[in-house]
């Protein structure tokens, strides 16, 4: 019988990711399409869908020769968010800017919760151009 995975605490202004909630989001939407074999372009990215339109939680996203970290190539990333807009980043990561970003860009925002967790929202039309961190 094998031994169940132990997982770091995850610290949601710290600079980790949510590992257990993501490996159990990985078996319950999972990527399904094989690897890209074709050279990929910045930014571009794969994923699948299951039987009823939902996406799986990785995708392929392409890495360019300049990523210090890996070099060129297909690579599997998981979901910067959860079910629900849960934040699976710790806002003291490197990535978490991006999803910022993009999040601002998209007309969200992040809220911090009682839970202590951070969600993605959509702003209310009155809230556009505020801050996009709120406790």
């Amino acid at each position: 019988m094998g031994q169940k995975k132990e997982y770091p605490k995850f610290d949601p202004e710290g600079t980790g990711y949510d590992d257990k909630t993501a490996d159990s989001l990985k078996v319950k939407y999972p990527l399904t399409l094989p690897k890209p074999t074709h050279k990929g372009q910045p930014g571009e990215h794969h994923s699948s869908k299951d039987k009823d339109g939902e996406h799986s939680f990785q995708a392929w996203v392409w890495h360019t020769k300049d990523d210090k970290d890996t070099g060129e190539g297909w690579f599997k990333h998981g979901a910067s968010h959860g079910p629900g807009g849960l934040m699976l980043k710790g806002m003291g990561s490197k990535s978490a800017q991006k999803s910022i970003d993009y999040e601002k860009s998209q007309g969200s925002h992040y809220v911090k919760r009682p839970d202590g967790r951070y969600y993605v929202e959509k702003m209310e039309k009155e809230d556009l151009g505020k801050i996009i961190l709120e406790d």
